[in-house]
């Protein structure tokens, strides 16, 4: 197998702690415990790319699982499990599969209409090859569907040396660069201490200063209180003396106010007096106004009812003058056509009489 070139170059694909359940095949009793999962892709000395995984717990340092599958190996695994991405597509939806077994990791029950995933490491002990599989299940009311088995090794002596080896040598690595940092936070606090107990000095100095200059300023503000005060006393008796000749004033102002009231309220009163009895002749005249108004009122319905009367009376007689008038019309008709006829008739009486004279001339 080829060398890995070292993680340091290329870094873990993805490195998380995940719940891994344990079956045997043999015993019943199935365990779990938390397990770091670590994938990369790296480049072998040959120049050929494999898929790594590998399986640890920081709590026991033994326990190592790994897997390196190159490009030949992954073609086998496609064909048997029916893998249909390509082999650099392939880390990318492992990484996918444990992310959900992630999670699904602290759910004990499986859901009545859904499903959860599972990382389950299977050991095959009644095969003579003991071999142990790296499981992602998806578990079901119905089912459990193995999505993808992979084929992992368990580390022997010389494996775990290494694997513990290289701990060893990056914890020492940690190691030195923790003490290196300590060494320099160190330095840093003892020069931080005695910039503070530079500091502290100063601040005592300018302390001392500050008490002398706040007494300094305490006594002159006293002194300008005292004169304060003293000035605020002055003003104070000042200002009750001019208040008592004010109210003194309003005092006098208030009598003369009232004594021009009294006065005006001795007119008003008489003047009320005078109203009150133009009031009653009012009243009485209005009585009187009022009888009369309603004799008057009395007397204008019974005219306002004589008027009806004589309009009823005076059409009454319209329509018969106006009878009349049609009737002389009429006559006055009939003695033309009479005149009419008495003119004829007497138009042919004196042309008969004229005839007559004549004839009797004649004869």
């Amino acid at each position: 197998m080829d060398t890995i070139v070292s993680s340091s170059n290329q870094p873990a694909l993805f490195s998380r702690s995940i719940n891994l359940r344990i079956v045997s095949q043999i015993k019943s009793d199935d365990k779990s415990r938390n397990v770091y999962v670590t994938v990369e892709f790296q480049t072998g000395s040959s120049m050929q790319t494999e898929f790594i995984l590998k399986l640890t717990d920081e709590d026991d340092p033994f326990f190592l699982y790994e897997l390196h599958l190159n490009v030949d190996d992954f073609k086998n695994l496609k064909r048997d499990q029916g893998v249909l991405v390509d082999f650099n597509a392939f880390p990318q939806h492992v990484i996918d599969y444990l992310k959900l077994c992630i999670r699904d990791q602290h759910n004990e029950t499986t859901p009545s209409n859904g499903s959860r995933f599972q990382l389950q490491l299977v050991n095959d002990e009644q095969q003579f090859t003991n071999q142990t599989h790296l499981r992602v299940v998806e578990i079901s009311s119905f089912k459990h569907l193995t999505h993808l088995s992979l084929l992992v090794t368990s580390a022997n002596d010389h494996e775990i040396k290494n694997y513990l080896a290289r701990r060893l040598q990056s914890k020492t690595t940690d190691y030195n660069q923790l003490s290196n940092d300590f060494e320099k936070l160190k330095r840093e606090l003892e020069s931080t201490q005695l910039d503070l107990k530079e500091k502290t000095a100063n601040f005592q100095k300018l302390k001392l200063e500050w008490d002398s200059n706040n007494n300094q300023i305490v006594g002159r503000h006293m002194q300008e209180l005292a004169e304060e005060k003293e000035k605020a006393l002055q003003e104070r008796t000042s200002l009750q003396e001019k208040m008592e000749n004010d109210r003194r004033e309003l005092e006098q102002t208030q009598s003369r106010n009232v004594r021009d009231m009294q006065k005006r309220l001795s007119e008003l009163e008489e003047t009320t007096k005078e109203l009150t009895s133009l009031k009653y002749r009012n009243e009485i005249t209005i009585n009187e106004l009022s009888s009369k108004l309603q004799t008057l009122t009395e007397e204008y319905q019974q005219s306002k009812d004589e008027i009806v009367k004589y309009r009823k009376t005076n059409t009454t007689l319209e329509n018969d003058i106006h009878q009349y008038e049609k009737t002389v019309n009429h006559l006055r008709t009939k003695i033309a056509l009479v005149e009419q006829e008495v003119k004829s008739k007497q138009e042919v009486i004196q042309q008969t009489n004229d005839r007559i004279a004549s004839e009797q001339e004649s004869k």
